[in-house]
């Protein structure tokens, strides 16, 4: 009998293309170890680490409930469950599962890494903080737990100085901990520091080049959505510096990796390809590149569900290109979806007017103004 009709055969070469991130080919080596062995554990594992990558969290849980059954004492079968069902925000559940796990392997930093996750991601802050506490008692080189005590701080609430100390404990305990050095990068960007902020964010994205994480690292710190947004902030800062090329060719590398996502077939970052593309086009306006510009919103178009933004700006880029019917186009295309559209009636006239049909401008800019009168009456 050769190796390739071997469990351990498929297991070995599907832990291999794992490591490289081959997530496709190492689904296929385990689904193979599977036939010739239905009960082994460690095939189910992987595979229900691969089908939650690729967003399949149905299949996820039903490969973390298979390699439970095989060993219900195994952590790992529960911990897979657990992150699982907490993207589906089945908070309890999540919770059972993952407390499971930690009951088989308390001293797991991971593991209550996870649960803290959980916790907040459910609005329970103050037991989420308890569990912080525990987790930094029990052991206080638990960088994990410094770096989301450091983005609790900052995100929710907005105390940035002790959010910093708490990432800087973090950093200085894992160096390779992408969610603190991203962090990190927020509060120095709102601060103005725009050099170290960059370099915090550079930091996040070599701590995801350099580092395997596994994917209940991937759950505690949204990795792989983290590196796409780690590069759209970089560009931000560079744009705030005018470093439009630069800032580019940040946007290009988000773009990258949220199109990879894509490809693995997780549809819920879509939504997130919107700002790199975005922010792409605008610098490429502001260095007179329009054609560029149209061309970048074109392909955002073709990628994402119907966005008013995009095609209000579509249609701002049509007109500097003179192309002024084409630009009345993209704005009633927002129109005859958003017919209140304040931002879309003023492009329209704007439009409308340089094609000389002055009446239907002024028509168009009185309905945008009456738009935006509503619009900010809402917002009084």
């Amino acid at each position: 009998m050769g190796q390739e009709n071997s469990t351990s055969y498929w297991v070995e070469k599907g832990t291999e293309f794992y490591s490289n991130g081959s997530y496709d080919l190492a689904g296929r080596c385990f689904d193979k170890a599977i036939e010739l062995n239905p009960k082994s554990l460690d095939s189910w594992i992987y595979k229900g680490e691969i089908l939650g990558l690729m967003g399949k969290l149905d299949e996820a849980i039903n490969a973390s409930e298979k390699a439970i059954e095989i060993d219900p004492i195994n952590a790992s079968g529960w911990r897979i469950k657990g992150i699982a069902l907490a993207f589906q925000d089945k908070r309890d559940e999540a919770k059972y599962a993952i407390d499971n796990a930690i009951k088989i392997d308390p001293k797991s930093a991971l593991l209550r890494d996870s649960r803290i996750l959980i916790l907040s991601n459910s609005n329970q802050y103050i037991e989420a903080m308890q569990a912080l506490d525990e987790a930094l008692e029990l052991n206080q080189r638990d960088a994990g737990a410094w770096a989301i005590k450091g983005f609790y701080y900052i995100s929710v609430l907005k105390q940035y100085n002790e959010g910093m100390q708490a990432l800087d404990k973090a950093t200085e305990l894992d160096p390779n901990l992408s969610l603190a050095w991203f962090a990190k990068g927020y509060v120095l960007l709102i601060q103005g520091k725009y050099n170290e902020s960059i370099q915090a964010y550079d930091n996040a994205i070599k701590a995801q080049d350099t580092v395997k994480q596994d994917w209940g690292e991937f759950f505690l710190v949204d990795s792989r959505y983290l590196y796409g947004f780690a590069w759209y902030q970089k560009g931000i800062v560079l744009d705030y510096q005018s470093k439009y090329d630069e800032a580019i060719k940040a946007y290009d590398e988000a773009i990258k990796a949220y199109d990879k996502l894509r490809y693995l077939g997780d549809s819920r970052f879509d939504e997130y390809l919107d700002d790199p593309y975005t922010g792409k086009a605008v610098a490429l306006e502001k260095l007179g590149r329009y054609n560029e510009s149209l061309q970048t919103y074109e392909e955002l178009i073709l990628k994402v569900p119907f966005e008013p933004g995009v095609y209000n700006n579509k249609g701002r880029i049509l007109a500097k290109l003179g192309r002024y019917n084409e630009s009345i186009q993209a704005y009633d295309k927002v129109i005859g979806t958003y017919p209140g559209n304040a931002d879309a009636w003023a492009g329209k006239g704007l439009a409308l007017n340089a094609l000389g049909r002055t009446a239907e401008a002024s028509e168009a800019i009185d309905k945008a103004a009456n738009f935006a009168h509503g619009r900010q009456e809402l917002n009084d």
